[in-house]
């Protein structure tokens, strides 16, 4: 006849699920073990596998926060461009020439004091922006959830610096069924940049 299982077996069993339950659940089918204990044991190796099956690797979170570091002005447009009918500026915010995002604004609307625009669905036509990423044009709709919010501050004149934040969502151009999120703060940090955002 088998003896019953000790508490102090069942106690250190515990821990071990509580550790690693893939490879002590499985103790529990042995006879001797209450239909609980089973049943407490699988519910946690359960939560255990949808835990890890949804935590985010430690490579694609050192490839979120080099992303966000790689987002930068790429240019300032310096030479005649229109948009309305009107004189406007063209800034380039991305990681690269592949992977980046035009926005286009009215000059008259800029101003060294700080200023937002902000556009739902295509509405307000003082800003227009699309954006090329992963291979993919993405753009603004008035039948889709599309919106660009774009804020100027921290200018300072006399160092000649400042920051754009740009928050978007914009659809993808071939089929309208996906869409493209940004969400980041970047900064401009050169004479060029500023002169031609403010004084071109």
């Amino acid at each position: 006849m088998k003896q019953p299982l000790s508490p102090i077996f069942k106690i250190v069993l515990s821990f071990a699920i509580l550790i690693f339950p893939i490879l002590f659940a499985w103790v529990t089918l042995k006879k001797g073990f209450t239909k609980t204990y089973k049943t407490v044991s699988f519910l946690w190796l359960a939560f255990y596998i949808v835990a890890i099956a949804l935590a985010p690797s430690p490579d694609q979170e050192t490839k979120a926060k080099a992303k966000a570091k790689e987002l930068k002005i790429l240019s300032i447009s310096d030479f005649d461009y229109s948009m309305n009918e009107l004189p406007a500026v063209s800034i380039s915010i991305g990681e690269d020439i592949n992977n980046y995002c035009g926005i286009t604004l009215n000059r008259k609307d800029i101003s060294t004091r700080g200023v937002s625009f902000k556009s739902k669905k295509n509405i307000n036509r003082a800003i227009s922006a699309e954006c090329m990423w992963n291979k993919s044009h993405y753009i603004q709709s008035s039948k889709h959830p599309t919106e660009v919010s774009v804020t100027f501050s921290d200018v300072d004149t006399t160092m000649r610096t400042g920051s754009i934040t740009l928050s978007l969502k914009l659809v993808n151009a071939k089929g309208y069924d996906t869409f493209f999120e940004l969400n980041d703060t970047v900064n401009f940090y050169n004479d060029e940049m500023f002169d031609n955002l403010f004084f071109n």
